[in-house]
This record gives C-alpha cells, sequence and structure tokens, in this order.
C-alpha cells in the first residue's frame, strides 16, 4: 500500500494513469481503450469476468504496450451488468473494493477514470491534458461534461431542462478513498466526500464533452426523458480504427 504522498501543491509532475474496469464491453472498449491511450501515462486494467472478446483484445493490446498497460483479470466479483441488481439486490462492495485496490497501485499523482463504454474525442483528451497541467491548488477532483447516448451515436438522452450532465473523471491519487458500495460509492479524501457540491472539486464544463454510451450497449439502464438527435462530431477513433481494419483486410486480400 502505498504510504509516500505523489503530489503535492508545488509538484511539477503531471503524469496520469488511467484506470478501466471492465466486463463484456466489446466492441466498445476497443474504442474507449484507443481513444485515450496516446493520451495517458499508464493505463489499469481490470477485467472482472468477461465471457465476450473483450478479454482476449486486452491481452492482445497489453501485449503490443507492455511498458503503458497493467492488465489484471478477476473472476471474484459478482456481475453487475443488471442496473436491477444494484437497485434492489445487495450492493456491490467488491466492485468498490477493488477501485481502492487501484488506488493503492497507482504510481502518478493523477487518476483518469475511463469506462468501457466511454468513448472521448481528441480534443477532450487534450483538455484533460491541459486541465491536468494548470490543476488549481487546493483541488482534489475534476468534474468534466459528458453526452448521454441513447438509442445510438446519433441521438441523445434528453436531460432535466437547465442541467446538463457531467461526472468525476480526474482525481488526485494521494490520500484517495473510496465510501460505500457500488453503485452509490463516492470518492474521498481525508473523510470528505468528493462531490460535485464539494469545496475540494471544481467544475470544468468549459472542456468539450466526452461520449458515454452506457444506454446503447446496456438497454435496461435506459430512464429516458425522451431522445433528441445529435449531429455533432464523432470520436475520431471511430474512422481511424474502422480505417486502419480496411487496411488490414486489403492486405489479406
Amino acid at each position: 500500500m502505498r504510504t509516500e504522498p505523489l503530489v503535492t501543491e508545488d509538484s511539477t509532475d503531471r503524469r496520469v494513469t488511467v484506470h478501466c474496469m471492465v466486463r463484456d464491453e466489446y466492441p466498445t472498449v476497443v474504442y474507449a481503450v484507443m481513444s485515450v491511450l496516446a493520451h495517458a501515462d499508464k493505463m489499469l486494467i481490470v477485467d472482472t469476468g468477461s465471457v465476450d472478446s473483450t478479454r482476449q483484445w486486452l491481452w492482445d493490446l497489453s501485449q503490443r504496450h507492455p511498458d503503458k498497460i497493467d492488465l489484471e483479470y478477476r473472476d471474484d466479483i459478482p456481475d453487475s451488468t443488471d442496473w436491477r441488481f444494484h437497485r434492489y439486490n445487495m450492493p456491490n462492495r467488491r466492485l468498490s473494493n477493488l477501485r481502492l485496490e487501484m488506488i493503492d497501485k497507482t504510481q502518478t499523482p493523477f487518476i483518469w477514470i475511463l469506462d468501457g463504454d466511454e468513448v472521448y474525442r481528441d480534443i477532450t483528451c487534450q483538455q484533460v491534458r491541459e486541465l491536468i497541467d494548470k490543476w488549481p491548488d487546493g483541488k482534489r477532483a475534476a468534474y468534466i461534461p459528458l453526452l448521454w447516448f441513447a438509442n445510438d451515436i446519433y441521438s441523445l438522452a434528453r436531460t432535466e431542462p437547465g442541467t446538463y450532465p457531467f461526472t468525476g473523471r480526474i482525481f488526485l491519487s494521494e490520500g484517495l478513498r473510496i465510501h460505500g458500495a457500488f453503485p452509490g460509492e463516492m470518492h474521498t479524501y481525508r473523510g470528505q466526500d468528493l462531490g460535485y457540491r464539494s469545496p475540494l472539486t471544481f467544475d470544468a464544463r468549459w472542456m468539450e464533452p466526452f461520449h458515454h454510451y452506457e444506454m446503447v450497449t446496456k438497454p435496461w439502464r435506459r430512464r429516458l426523458l425522451g431522445t433528441v438527435p445529435y449531429d455533432g462530431p464523432q470520436p475520431e477513433v471511430f474512422e481511424r480504427l474502422t480505417s486502419s481494419n480496411g487496411k488490414r483486410k486489403r492486405r489479406r486480400a
């Protein structure tokens, strides 16, 4: 367990580790991981029991990037893909404990949370690095905006009037803890919750939002007020991977 702080208020170390916990996220996880890979200093990825192609793809990727990606398989974590399990059954403390383990393994001052259904545009990744480079004194976490996609990549979930979706995604690793059990867990620092109203957090709504496809890949989690069309920019990783796959197929022909 780490005991020495990795960052202080005057530290110039701005390295960041991406934390990614996945289960049966293929193929969305491909776009998620590849959208941020070039912008991360390290990646800690934990597969909690995938039975689709997620596990094999992550293994292949980790072999190509052994110095950047630490991959772990954990088969002792209960399946948490059904939202009804969270709401009506026992909270999943094992997932919260796993997040704590990932925090304690982190050797960089900053942590960037990435779910397997979250895909970033290039400009948003660049802004994450800018955010870290200019991190304000006294703050422990940043809340950044996101787009909730509904049925596909061209439809957004309608939100409450006067609100916009955002979530805590960037944290200082020193002193970071987890309170409570998934899905109601909360990051804390020295006993203080790092919720969006905390004086220890800040709102980075100036950033371009990342794209969240939870309701596309997990339809049972839809709690919609309706949908609205989306014709804005898509993550560049979609085109990059489509193009590279096409080239490989042509070479095999």
